[in-house]
């Protein structure tokens, strides 16, 4: 789990084993999140867990950041133009709008109360969409509600605790799809707006409700546990799950809990909350049924009345939340690097290969080609193509390409232009290249000319000198892949094709499901290749095996789960000790000039 603590967000993880065989639970803190000196931490005032994703707002609201803690990556996300600053008392939640959960949809809704100048409560409600990496107003909205409790997220939709005297409490939810919010019911519709209300996510499939009267000086603290919710409208509740009478703790004073995470097969809950007689700390503790309460963690540092602890349940996650926000020329031989600007037509879903005039490969002849296909508001497919030139360090639209095909495999280079397999459904598949000298894009036979947009088409360089092309019918649930080799490429205008270098039946190997190779490395001489896919029946953990027409080989399989949009790789590097031109600022450009004057 991890825990948010007077502005320092951690990781901790507890052990519950045993606990009814009345032995001591214990909480290990196993480290803050954001390694940084003291002095130097990023202050986070409030934090919000979505499917492996954190979303932090920092002190006083002034930066708002998406991190996978998983990956390390993080993406700052930018104040809607007009404002271009954030709001103190801004509140956000994060979901997505499609069970798949991709980057391109995941939202950020941010919702704001005040009063304007006529001294009347007024409401903003805005969505932040990855895909656009822009904010838009949901004027439509209304509000007449007060929110009691952290928003919690449960796939892909944000649950609130909320209540108006009129109608007492119930869960207020925002479906990011339809984008608007919705009621459902809660097991106790009393109205106190002093009253604790939170809520808490059960196993990534049920919501947990927590209920106490602090105004009646209550002692008892009760917990619900929703059915597992698939359909929101078919929502339903247990009779209580848990219910603890902290009074028979001979606590001092009333116990306030901020949030929980519950164990609902031992029914015992993780709660936190702060110790308003001891400089109010922040502590952990886990209580249940009959007289279990234990203490696993208290603060030694003075807590304070604005900052409340917060508990989430963390799940790890290898969703990618940059998605081509930098571009990077490298050498890995040199270490060289080169960061090329976008392009003023940047988007999200660009696809990019690089490649070179001539056979000198000098520095000032490289070129990057940038292509993007998406679809307008007209619902019309728009094809763009740009090239970034190095020796004028600039991006130029390419006008007269034309695009009546699909790319069914990552490009690959060859002596300067680059290779993909093509197809359409009028002529099948094809061997699509682009000529970074002439920059054009021309076509080439394939040895097969069949045309499945499911079928596994990949390329792949042998030696520096020749391109082998990998074919596969998945859609027949076809077990054989096969390989061919071309000629030597000196002109491709006379590429011929060998016939099989390698022909695989999986069959013969008793695999348990059909194989989907993303992409491969071709040892010519002895007619094995070394393949990479995804393991769909293994959670689509990344694996490289070699095979043969009598041999196959798992060489490696990653530990951790995989993604559907993530596709394995495999690249033959040569090493090239070729310049690449770094960027240096202008002024330290001229005062080098100087020194060599």
């Amino acid at each position: 789990m991890i825990v948010l603590m007077n502005l320092r967000l951690y990781s901790n993880s507890v052990d519950l084993e045993g606990i009814n065989k009345r032995v001591d639970p214990a909480m290990e803190v196993t480290g803050k999140l954001i390694k940084q000196n003291d002095s130097e931490a990023v202050e986070i005032s409030n934090i919000f867990h979505c499917d492996g994703l954190i979303l932090c707002t920092t002190e006083g609201n002034t930066r708002l950041v998406v991190w996978n803690p998983c990956t390390g990556e993080t993406r700052c996300i930018n104040p809607d133009n007009p404002r271009k600053c954030y709001k103190n008392n801004d509140r956000y939640a994060l979901g997505y709008g499609s069970s798949t959960s991709s980057c391109h949809s995941y939202k950020i809704l941010r919702s704001c109360c005040y009063f304007n100048d006529q001294s009347l409560m007024d409401a903003e409600f805005e969505i932040y969409d990855f895909s656009t990496d822009s904010w838009r107003d949901l004027g439509y909205i209304t509000r007449d509600l007060v929110v009691f409790s952290s928003g919690m997220s449960l796939k892909g939709n944000t649950y609130w605790v909320s209540g108006t005297k009129d109608n007492g409490f119930f869960m207020l939810y925002f479906d990011f799809k339809t984008e608007r919010f919705g009621r459902l019911p809660l097991p106790y519709q009393s109205f106190n707006a002093e009253d604790t209300a939170a809520l808490s996510v059960v196993g990534d499939e049920k919501l947990a409700v927590l209920h106490q009267s602090i105004l009646a000086f209550s002692d008892e603290m009760r917990i619900w546990v929703t059915n597992k919710i698939d359909e929101a409208k078919d929502l339903s509740w247990s009779d209580f799950l848990l219910t603890v009478d902290y009074g028979k703790f001979n606590f001092p004073y009333l116990v306030n809990v901020t949030s929980f995470l519950l164990d609902e097969e031992n029914k015992v809950a993780v709660c936190s909350d702060l110790d308003i007689k001891d400089g109010r700390r922040n502590r952990i503790y886990i209580v249940g049924k009959g007289y279990i309460y234990k203490e696993v963690y208290k603060e030694t540092t003075k807590g304070s009345d604005i900052n409340w602890p917060l508990l989430l349940s963390y799940v790890p996650s290898l969703v990618n939340i940059q998605e081509n926000t930098r571009l990077v020329v490298w050498n890995p031989c040199t270490g060289q690097t080169k960061w090329i600007k976008r392009s003023t037509f940047y988007r999200r879903d660009d696809l990019y290969c690089l490649g070179y005039v001539n056979s000198k490969s000098s520095y000032h002849s490289y070129k990057i080609l940038r292509y993007c296909f998406y679809y307008n508001n007209e619902k019309v497919c728009v094809c763009e193509f740009e090239i970034y030139d190095f020796s004028s360090d600039s991006w130029r639209v390419l006008d007269d390409c034309t695009h009546n095909w699909g790319l069914f495999c990552d490009g690959m280079s060859l002596k300067g232009n680059t290779y993909f397999v093509a197809g359409e459904q009028e002529t099948g598949f094809f061997m699509l290249y682009f000529d970074f000298k002439t920059e054009r894009f021309e076509r080439l036979p394939l040895p097969y000319q069949s045309f499945n947009c499911k079928d596994t088409a990949v390329l792949s360089v042998v030696r520096e000198e020749k391109l082998a092309v990998l074919h596969q019918n998945i859609l027949a649930f076809s077990s054989e892949m096969r390989i061919w080799v071309t000629n030597k490429i000196d002109e491709a205008k006379n590429l011929t094709w060998s016939n099989f270098i390698l022909t695989v039946d999986y069959d013969r190997f008793n695999l348990p499901s059909v194989t989907n190779v993303s992409s491969f490395l071709l040892d010519e001489e002895n007619k094995v290749a070394v393949c990479c896919d995804r393991d769909m029946d293994d959670e689509d953990k990344t694996r490289i095996y070699i095979v043969g027409e009598n041999i196959y080989k798992e060489v490696y399989k990653e530990t951790i789960k995989g993604s559907h949009f993530n596709w394995p790789l495999l690249l033959s590097y040569l090493p090239s000790l070729v310049h690449i031109q770094e960027n240096t600022p202008k002024r330290q450009k001229k005062r080098k000039q100087e020194e060599v004057s």
